[in-house]
């Protein structure tokens, strides 16, 4: 259940809850701060989401979609296999070896799929120049972006590294991005670590195991946390 992993994931108390890679720049995320205004992310509203999103699938006649992935336990399509059916979508999980799923990908032959890709990064310039930037090598579908995206793209290159200026610039490309062209689309999964060791809070394990500028300075035990 998606909301028994962000209840799991998360530190008590904040909002919005600590969910990592809502952005398609990762952990990098500039919006980060708006993710309960975006559709199906506030708890309190999946009733009524769930059945404007049931309403377009079967206006537009849609009931079954193949899901392709290179994995055999497939975790995360399981998750959304469970969230499609009561949208009245049945997903049919198609599982091919990892060269042929990534061929597949890079040629836009598919309708659903699903590859792990480790983003954690402190700039969202470094997810652009690995995976949307024209000729960047995750380049799935050569799906070219709308000019307004180049040109922030060709602002953002002039600007420093971390400065306020890439803030605002990337902040308005992520949006381009949400609402106007998706090469592909983010997918929130859950810290394995804070999953198994729930009771360790506000440690990120994928910065913390990437990146020198992350402490544990402001990690603490939950009460009940086992001791030595």
């Amino acid at each position: 259940d998606t909301k028994q992993i962000v209840d799991l994931t998360s530190i008590p108390g904040i909002d919005p809850p600590n969910m990592r890679q809502i952005s398609f720049f990762g952990t990098a995320d500039p919006n980060y701060d708006d993710i309960l205004t975006y559709p199906c992310l506030n708890w309190g509203e999946k009733a009524a989401q769930q059945e404007k999103a049931k309403q377009i699938f079967a206006e537009k006649g849609i009931t079954k979609i193949e899901f392709l992935t290179e994995e055999e336990d497939p975790e995360i399509v399981l998750i959304v296999q469970q969230q499609m059916l009561p949208l009245g979508v049945e997903i049919d999980i198609v599982v091919t070896e990892l060269t042929s799923a990534r061929e597949q990908a890079y040629a836009c032959d598919y309708e659903l799929f699903w590859f792990g890709q480790a983003v954690a990064s402190k700039s969202p310039v470094e997810i652009i120049n690995q995976i949307f930037r024209p000729g960047a090598g995750f380049d799935m579908c050569q799906a070219d972006p709308p000019k307004k995206w180049l040109d922030l793209l060709a602002d953002l290159d002039r600007v420093g590294l971390g400065s306020p200026e890439e803030k605002l610039i990337t902040k308005e490309m992520d949006t381009i991005m949400r609402l106007e062209w998706n090469p592909k689309v983010p997918v929130r999964r859950p810290d394995e670590f804070q999953i198994k060791w729930n009771y360790v809070m506000n440690v990120d394990p994928i910065p913390t195991a990437k990146f020198i500028q992350s402490r544990f300075v402001d990690a603490w035990l939950a009460v009940g946390a086992p001791g030595r």
